[in-house]
């Protein structure tokens, strides 16, 4: 059975950017199906949008991944990637704070990955190594991932 793929991106879907991120995950993991949910807003509609995929994604099968390329909002250098196991999904994230919009009752584990963000292309770098380890492994995390709390991840909460 073939995989999903969710790539969440600020970026406008016409972006050459967005292309050749798509052409990379495509080429590393070809079994994956790629959706892509392009906002063209600020950086911050990401994660409300991000937010409300996750927690309305009950016609999403188990083990879609969501792929959220976004390293907002201070675009870090030597940021954490988060692998989160989320309601039988996998959430693959920049540590930038979505992990504080999503259901905590639905987080199942959170992983860390060994690398950490080097480049501006991280994406295609650094998470494309976490995803294709995920995958390669049958969705099961490696040794190159670390066990960790959710508590212990950046987070950003919903506007009161």
């Amino acid at each position: 059975m073939m995989s999903s793929l969710i790539l969440i991106t600020e970026h406008n879907a016409n972006d050459i950017y967005l292309s050749v991120l798509k052409y990379h995950i495509a080429n590393t993991c070809p079994t994956l199906k790629i959706f892509e949910y392009c906002t063209g807003f600020s950086s911050q509609s990401i994660f409300k949008s991000a937010a409300y995929i996750l927690i309305n994604n009950h016609q999403f099968s188990d083990n879609t991944i969501f792929f959220i390329e976004n390293n907002i909002a201070e675009k870090k250098q030597n940021q954490s990637i988060l692998l989160v196991q989320y309601n039988n999904k996998w959430l693959l994230t920049p540590d930038n704070g979505i992990i504080g919009l999503i259901e905590k009752s639905f987080i199942q584990s959170v992983f860390r990955w060994k690398e950490s963000i080097t480049s501006t292309f991280y994406a295609k770098n650094e998470m494309l190594n976490a995803l294709k380890d995920l995958v390669t492994n049958d969705f099961k995390p490696t040794a190159n991932f670390t066990k960790t709390k959710p508590d212990e991840c950046t987070k950003i909460h919903w506007p009161s």
